[in-house]
């Protein structure tokens, strides 16, 4: 087999530290181990990606004097969730059954009619954006609150 060790750098942002952070553990094992994978040469240490994940949600509510109010409820929700339970962990991205669940204990919403959800990450300096639809795709990333839409 091979083995791939994903590497979560404090500094996420710097593309030339995380690449030093890898070499320097990759360096590291190959020395010390005794694995056969290490000694095979099927190590790979690689940096983690970060994909900021952003949100489409249509709601109905059941007062629009409260439609301020229940738009920032809804962002608040949906942050809530990048950072609580989807936020620093590698290969955790948000569902939209985990953003459905949030939304139901938002004040006012009398039901959610919509939730898309949508990662975009660099690849070679190029922007890319994909669908979640399947979240486990997408092993080697971190997910990062992205902007989020509400229509109401």
């Amino acid at each position: 087999g091979s083995i791939t060790i994903v590497v979560k750098s404090k500094d996420l942002a710097s593309a030339t530290y995380s690449a030093a952070l890898c070499r320097r553990i990759e360096d590291f094992l190959c020395k010390n181990a005794s694995l056969e994978p290490v000694a095979g040469g099927r190590l790979s240490v690689i940096p983690a990606r970060v994909m900021r994940v952003s949100a489409e949600v249509i709601v109905q509510i059941d007062d629009y004097e409260y439609a301020v109010q229940t738009e920032r409820a809804v962002i608040t929700a949906i942050n809530d969730i990048m950072g609580s339970t989807y936020g620093g962990s590698i290969g955790r991205m948000p569902t939209v059954s985990a953003v459905y669940t949030a939304l139901k204990k938002v004040e006012h919403i009398s039901y959610v009619s919509r939730v898309l959800l949508t990662g975009e990450y660099y690849h070679n300096s190029e922007k890319v954006i994909v669908s979640l639809d399947d979240s486990d795709s997408y092993r080697y990333f971190i997910a990062a609150a992205g902007t989020h839409i509400v229509k109401i």
